[in-house]
This record gives C-alpha cells, sequence and structure tokens, in this order.
C-alpha cells in the first residue's frame, strides 16, 4: 500500500467511489432503476 499523502488521498478516493457504486446499485439508484427499465421494455416488446 502507499504511504504518505497520496496514498491516503488515494484511499479516500477509492471509498467515495465504493459509494457512488453502492448509490447506484442499490434498488432505488440510477443504474437498478436503468436496468429495470430495459428489462420492462424488452418484456413488453415481445408481447
Amino acid at each position: 500500500m502507499m504511504e504518505g499523502d497520496k496514498g491516503m488521498k488515494m484511499r479516500e478516493k477509492a471509498l467515495e467511489w465504493k459509494k457512488k457504486a453502492v448509490e447506484a446499485t442499490d434498488v432505488s439508484g440510477s443504474s437498478y432503476n436503468h436496468f429495470d427499465k430495459l428489462i420492462n421494455e424488452a418484456i413488453l416488446s415481445g408481447q
């Protein structure tokens, strides 16, 4: 692992991205909603 300020900043940034990924894939997150919309459109187009 990196030490010092640079390492600390990289870890902080990684935690920020982790939080954003969790939020996006949560049930009310943007990725979840877009995937749900895609699936619903695919199902409806097959009818």
